[in-house]
């Protein structure tokens, strides 16, 4: 199997197991925290790795240009990912610039894009699953048991998911704006209690 196929099945099995622990935890701040690191996983892994992958394709197509791969050029065009992507609602350290040189996944092309679309068809499954669709669950498990065989987008599409359009993404969106919901309703009833 692919490392994009794996992704999907690692993946809704920790979000099937954290809706789990949400739905057994009643004590407001202990629910805030599942929340928060699903919420922190979709930031990291959708929000941080998409710009990851924008940055790679900016350096690609500087280099098919002819363009100098210089210290210079990799440090501004991350900067300006940062800014692109946080503005104004973080301070962005300015070392954070040379944040790029250590990531290793961009020494190994056209990566990380696979866990941001990975996560977004991980919540689509999940989301199909959870709604009660008792088709949805047999469509994961032959998804599962297909292994390597097949291309990872049709095996998806088998299960459920079309990463041609932008359903998943949107249902992805969807579902982090509901947990920043669910965790702000959390963060108020646990102040009530203190």
């Amino acid at each position: 199997y692919t490392i994009f196929v794996a992704e999907v099945a690692s993946t809704v099995n920790e979000l099937l197991l954290n809706h789990y622990l949400m739905q057994q935890e009643r004590h407001p701040l202990n629910r805030a925290f599942l929340i928060s690191r699903e919420i922190d996983e979709v930031r990291g892994t959708i929000f941080r790795q998409t710009m990851f992958a924008e940055f790679e394709k900016e350096i690609h197509a500087h280099a098919e240009k002819d363009g100098p791969l210089t210290l210079q050029y990799f440090t501004t065009v991350y900067e300006q990912l940062l800014q692109a992507y946080f503005g104004d609602t973080m301070r962005i350290d300015p070392q954070l610039r040379f944040e790029c040189l250590r990531i290793p996944h961009f020494y190994r092309a056209f990566y990380v894009y696979k866990y941001a679309t990975g996560l977004s068809a991980a919540i689509a499954i999940v989301r199909a699953v959870l709604s009660g669709d008792k088709k949805a669950g047999e469509r994961y498990l032959a998804f599962l048991a297909s292994g390597g065989v097949g291309y990872p987008l049709e095996q998806l599409r088998a299960a459920g998911v079309d990463l041609s359009g932008k359903a998943a993404v949107n249902a992805a969106m969807k579902h982090f704006a509901g947990l920043v919901h669910e965790l702000e309703r959390c963060v108020g009833t646990a102040k009530e209690e203190i």
